[in-house]
């Protein structure tokens, strides 16, 4: 799997006024795409990590669907899928 990422799903928050370190879940969209190389793979991943900084993205170019994963604390849907048609890329959202 393509990451620059070995993190947890949940993203620490600074301690509350009880000492308890909060902890805010995180979103994660699951994509179906047409993307077959790695190169392209990479430049994708860059490209969206530079439109959303707080996201965290890779591939599974293994995986039959060739899944695009994306995790951050909300998702922009339509952000994302225009970014598909933008660059003739099939991104589909996986029901799930």
């Amino acid at each position: 799997m393509l990451s620059k990422y070995n993190t947890p799903t949940n993203i620490d928050k600074p301690k509350s006024d009880m000492g308890h370190p909060r902890r805010t879940q995180a979103v994660v969209e699951i994509f179906k795409t047409n993307v077959m190389k790695e190169k392209l793979a990479k430049k994708i991943i860059a490209d969206l990590e530079r439109l959303y900084p707080d996201y965290r993205v890779n591939f599974d170019l293994e995986d039959a669907d060739k899944v695009l994963r994306i995790e951050g604390r909300s998702i922009d849907l339509s952000g994302i899928l225009d970014y598909g048609i933008n660059h003739h890329i099939q991104i589909e959202l996986i029901d799930g």
